[in-house]
């Protein structure tokens, strides 16, 4: 859907993360790992991916540690 385009896929983590409720992040999605019908869905993780330079890595990692108080 995003075309391996980071800047949308960012984009949209930025809006999971601080709408209501709880982010889910899947399986592979801090390395933007591709998938597909079955049998594709259950791709086995590139390591390569996850141990290298990663940018996208690291902004999951800011965006998990924000905290939101809810107003009142």
């Amino acid at each position: 859907m995003l075309n391996n385009d980071i800047e949308k896929l960012k984009a949209a983590l930025v809006f999971v993360y601080t709408w209501v409720g709880t982010p889910m992040l899947y399986y592979g999605d801090e390395v933007m790992l591709e998938g597909g019908p079955d049998p594709d869905n259950r791709r086995c993780m590139d390591w390569k991916r996850v141990n290298g330079p990663n940018t996208l890595h690291e902004f999951i990692r800011r965006l998990s540690e924000l905290t939101l108080t809810p107003s009142t």
